[in-house]
């Protein structure tokens, strides 16, 4: 398990109140960068410790490939651009976590780290933070 897929699995171990009865117990964590090769650990591990996961991506077809059907199906899916402000806000509505496991493919340009590692995670976190998220973990 890489790093920062061991820190979000460790954190998300930690005791938490019970949530609606529509979701598991632990609630809903929603993980941005979802078929990422960091996100794709996250989402497994959240899923195998008893969470609800709706996993953020720009490649939905990727998460499915990367993932395997079985696991791809145990989760929510929603193709959104970080850069995207309004789309995040409704991303992230339910959440009680949000991971960030995003990150730049590209070094210039729209898809470039200045408007994905640092706009989209700005994004993020205001999205977070208006949805009344209660822990947002950023993997760098």
């Amino acid at each position: 398990m890489c790093a920062g897929a061991l820190v979000a699995a460790t954190l998300l171990a930690q005791p938490v109140v019970p949530a609606p009865a529509a979701l598991p117990a632990q609630g809903l964590v929603v993980v941005a960068g979802a078929s990422g090769q960091t996100g794709r650990r996250i989402v497994a591990a959240a899923l195998d410790a008893g969470y609800a996961v709706r996993g953020l991506t720009s490649d939905p077809e990727r998460a499915r490939t990367e993932l395997g059907p079985a696991l791809f199906e145990r989760a929510q899916w929603r193709r959104v651009d970080v850069r995207d402000a309004a789309a995040l806000r409704e991303a992230l509505q339910g959440a009680r976590f949000a991971i960030s496991a995003i990150g730049a493919r590209v070094f210039e340009g729209p898809q470039s780290p200045e408007f994905i590692d640092y706009a989209g995670n700005v994004n993020l976190i205001e999205a977070a933070r208006a949805a009344g998220v209660q822990r947002f973990v950023m993997i760098s």
